[in-house]
């Protein structure tokens, strides 16, 4: 999250993180056990995306290589 976050403001230098995360559209997740990083990744989401939704899928065991992956979508004008 630190990284999209880095990306975002390197492409749009004026925003403040929290403005940052706004282009973010679409989030999907791929988990070997979901229950094992919901808890964690619920508290690291909430501090970064706050009160944005984006579109978000989650896909379990099977189509992921190790325990987990994440991808991050972004529109910046």
């Amino acid at each position: 999250m630190q990284n999209v976050e880095k990306a975002i403001l390197a492409v749009l230098p004026g925003l403040i993180p929290e403005e940052a995360w706004q282009a973010v559209y679409q989030v999907n997740t791929y988990h070997a056990d979901i229950s094992s990083v919901s808890v964690m990744f619920g508290k690291v989401v909430s501090k970064y995306l706050g009160s944005h939704r984006p579109a978000w899928t989650a896909l379990g065991a099977g189509l992921v290589i190790g325990n987990f992956e994440i991808a991050v979508f972004a529109a910046v004008p």
